[in-house]
Order: structure tokens, then C-alpha cells, then sequence
């Protein structure tokens, strides 16, 4: 399964179910919410797989077709 992870109702980042981000993005919607009672992170699971864009070629990790840089290592997108 793939999770999104959403900032202010926009899909930040996709990643795979098991992936590292998920437990830090749920772990600080849970900061946020003991802190102020909001956040504006969100996780959700997708049970169909979307376009994921592209993957990088140093981590693997999934990433939005416009976005440039690997949102796990900042690695740039390959042209081509």
C-alpha cells in the first residue's frame, strides 16, 4: 500500500507502506497536536496505487512527477 503524506491539505510526499517518513510524519502530527491541538500534517493510505512520478535513482524513494529534488535525500531529478 502507498501513504500520502499531506501539509495543509496537499500532497507533500507518497512513500511506500514500512517507509521511515511515515513514522516521523506520524510522530510529529502527534507533537503538533499535543502542542497546540492541530496540525497540519496528515497520512493517509491510498489502496490504489497513483502515478507516483518518478524514483530516485540513489534512495529508491517515490516522488511527485513535478517535483525536482527526492523529498527523502534532496537528490536531484535525472533529465531524460
Amino acid at each position: 500500500m502507498i501513504y500520502e503524506i499531506l501539509c495543509n491539505g496537499k500532497v507533500h510526499y507518497t512513500r511506500p507502506e514500512g517507509h521511515p517518513d511515515i513514522a516521523e510524519a506520524l510522530a510529529l502530527i502527534e507533537w503538533h497536536k499535543k502542542i497546540s491541538g492541530v496540525s497540519s500534517y496528515e497520512v493517509r493510505p491510498t489502496p490504489l496505487a497513483p502515478d507516483l512520478g518518478w524514483v530516485c535513482g540513489k534512495c529508491k524513494t517515490h516522488n511527485a512527477d513535478g517535483v525536482l529534488l527526492c523529498g527523502f535525500c534532496d537528490t536531484p531529478r535525472l533529465s531524460g
